[in-house]
């Protein structure tokens, strides 16, 4: 009896360690979703130059404005940069790593930095280390159409910096397809012009071109659909991601065989200097996520 006693008792201390392992990764995680729409790290004292929050109460004129869509459509654009830091951060701390990446415009002398809006290496002078940075770009009505514009002079500061671009995940796979068909038709018509005995230097910088945007396109953690989202409602988007890393503490403490115990992140709020547990668990959280009851979420998240 005694050695099962025991047994029983370095189980549930492990198991107690490995759900106080979840709670601080994935609390930490939560944190950095609140911090994105407040803009204030209470924990460390920083405050970001741009917040889910302050984005939202950007001008923008009047619904019935000639230019409201395309200024909305510019400030996702910012929201996504936000968004995107927060997600990356939270998954680094929930991976047991520190959080590095952040937005070029919090480094001091680098706001508004011509190439780079996010960076997660630093170097000892301050700067952003090129191979580790990342413009982000939320432009054009379609895939085809952000390709085209990206294509433009306007761009071509980026193409000779070979700097890796973002672009929305809905968009990914669409720019890569229109770029492979461009790559593949102008390498065609070059071909043919070779057996002619002939070259064409312009053609072959467009191709040069294609093939440098193709290589640094990268997939944002983003879409279209969740910046526009965050621009218009930043609680409402604060809310679902606080929620989806709360199922996956969930999920993640049931894996351990803790599955009753709830999932408590205590993060502490930007606005507020107080700290308010959310006690989840995976059953909890499957319930609310296939009822959709984000709008009683959104008011929860007005407490904040």
């Amino acid at each position: 009896m005694t050695k099962q006693k025991d047994r029983k008792t370095c189980i549930n201390a492990g198991l107690a360690g490995a759900a106080g392992d979840v709670v601080s990764r994935y609390g930490s995680g939560v944190k950095e979703h609140i911090v994105a729409y407040g803009g204030v790290d209470n924990e460390t004292g920083q405050t970001s130059k741009r917040s889910l929050k302050k984005i939202s109460n950007y001008n923008r004129g009047n619904s019935d404005a000639l230019n409201y869509d395309r200024v909305t459509k510019s400030q996702a654009g910012f929201s996504a940069e936000v968004k995107e830091v927060a997600r990356r951060r939270a998954e680094e701390v929930i991976q047991g790593k520190k959080p590095t990446t952040v937005r070029t415009d919090d480094i001091s002398g680098h706001m508004n930095d011509p190439l780079f809006d996010i960076t997660s290496v630093i170097s000892s002078n301050g700067d952003p280390i090129s191979g580790a940075s990342i413009q982000m770009k939320f432009m054009g009505s379609s895939p085809e159409n952000a390709v085209d514009k990206m294509l433009g002079k306007s761009f071509q500061k980026y193409i000779d910096n070979n700097v890796k671009i973002m672009v929305p995940s809905d968009y990914y796979d669409g720019m890569k397809a229109e770029l492979q068909k461009k790559i593949v038709s102008l390498e065609k018509k070059i071909e043919r012009l070779k057996e002619q005995g002939k070259t064409d230097v312009l053609k072959q910088a467009q191709l040069d071109k294609y093939k440098v945007l193709d290589k640094n396109l990268q997939k944002s953690k983003v879409s279209n659909k969740e910046a526009l989202e965050a621009r218009n409602t930043p609680r409402l988007s604060t809310a679902k991601d606080v929620l989806r890393t709360g199922h996956r503490a969930g999920v993640k403490q049931a894996k351990t065989g803790a599955l009753k115990m709830p999932v408590c992140c205590t993060v502490r709020l930007a606005r507020k200097k107080e700290v308010i547990p959310i006690s989840i668990s995976a059953g909890w959280m499957r319930t609310w996520k296939q009822k959709r009851h984000w709008s009683s979420v959104a008011i929860t998240a007005r407490t904040y």
